[in-house]
């Protein structure tokens, strides 16, 4: 069972010079504790979700910051990130469980209904370059906010809004980050990394920036799923099922060709439009340990999702995400692989998904009953006697 997740090989560029650089490098899923950025120059590379919550947090304490942005993000109002619950709340949440379902349930409700209607394509407007009347309402405000929070830095708008509609790419809750380009020592760099030296970080446009401290917030290796696991199946390696960015399973779990495998967090399982992964993950574990549970009761050792089934699915799953925002070819987003193909969102509500694995059915899987198998063990060592 493999739990590694999809956000879990981070994606580190392979900059020229690197090497030669004298300073420290991390990336932002592997920090290093002992790193102090007090007093720094410090490149931050990147500027999806990572990088929105480390800028904010470090731009008191160093000397000067780099943000190198290849592209721009949307971001959205959350006037209480970061906010605790208070003594109060958690007793209740801990104490009341009617009230803390309700409260996960309202939780769920508020991502998966408001936001997917924004992302669901409208033929007509798709016509026109767009993806509904919603998500240009919702345009108009992000681009707004974005402008408030910037105040006095109006030059920096046009390098920080983006040209995509929102909801294309993972949506920023805001930690500070329009507000933090106000300060002196932060420093907007509207290009990518291209080398690196002894000293610093060059752009593409051949533009140097010395600093201490580099730290890329570049995300991870989504599209070559289970990268970090070498696994063999009954006719060759995951990898060569899947090649280095094409994943697919059946209900993002299991893989013909690979029994007695189950995958949590695998192709198409991501949350698109809001929801919990948390929430994800137990339908997944629900739907193995049924799967289980049937295979040990019916005596098998040996369990394979039926390819009518893998494809069937795989085959809805293709037709669902074509309705869906990032089907558009628009805007670079982890979400696709090298061919455009959406590998890492569900084009579902997490209702839908909960209903589709809480009906696992062993009857979708090939099964090998002990029996066979030691009949199989009995037949093989007949043969090598008889030769």
């Amino acid at each position: 069972m493999s739990a590694v997740g999809a956000l879990s090989a981070p994606s580190i560029p392979d900059l020229p010079g690197m090497d030669r650089f004298r300073g420290q490098v991390v990336h932002s899923a592997a920090w290093d504790p002992a790193i102090d950025v007090t007093g720094k120059r410090v490149a931050l590379v990147g500027n999806g979700a990572s990088a929105n919550q480390i800028g904010p947090n470090i731009i008191d304490r160093v000397e000067h910051l780099t943000v190198m942005t290849r592209s721009p993000q949307w971001v959205t109002k959350a006037p209480k990130y970061g906010e605790h619950l208070s003594a109060g709340e958690i007793w209740t949440l801990e104490n009341i469980e009617p009230y803390a379902r309700w409260f996960r349930l309202r939780s769920m409700l508020a991502m998966n209904e408001a936001m997917r209607p924004n992302a669901t394509l409208d033929p007509e407007y798709v016509a026109r370059g767009m993806v509904n009347a919603g998500n240009e309402a919702l345009k108009e405000r992000l681009t707004e906010f974005m402008r408030q929070e910037l105040g006095h830095r109006q030059d920096l708008l046009p390098l920080l809004v983006p040209d995509f509609p929102p909801g294309m790419k993972r949506m920023l809750r805001d930690n500070g980050w329009c507000r933090m380009f106000q300060r002196d020592n932060v420093e907007l760099v509207a290009s990518r990394a291209a080398a690196m030296d002894e000293t610093g970080v060059l752009d593409d446009h051949g533009n140097h920036a010395a600093v201490d401290l580099v730290i890329f917030a570049t995300g991870f290796k989504v599209a070559r799923m289970v990268g970090s696991l070498s696994i063999e199946g009954s006719h060759g390696s995951l990898r060569d099922a899947w090649g280095e960015d094409d994943p697919r399973a059946y209900l993002g779990i299991s893989v013909p060709g690979f029994p007695n495998m189950f995958i949590l967090y695998g192709p198409n399982t991501n949350i698109g439009v809001g929801g919990s992964i948390f929430f994800q993950a137990e339908a997944q574990s629900q739907h193995i340990a049924r799967i289980i549970r049937d295979a040990i009761q019916a005596d098998a050792t040996r369990v394979e999702v039926r390819e009518e089934v893998y494809r069937r699915y795989n085959e809805d799953l293709d037709a669902a995400l074509s309705t869906m925002i990032w089907a558009l070819p628009t805007g670079s987003t982890w979400y696709r692989n090298s061919k455009g193909r959406v590998v890492a969102n569900m084009p579902w509500t997490s209702q839908d998904y909960w209903d589709m694995n809480r009906t696992a059915d062993l009857s979708h899987y090939n099964t090998t009953r002990r029996g066979s198998i030691r009949d199989h063990a009995d037949d093989s060592r007949k043969a090598m006697a008889d030769a």
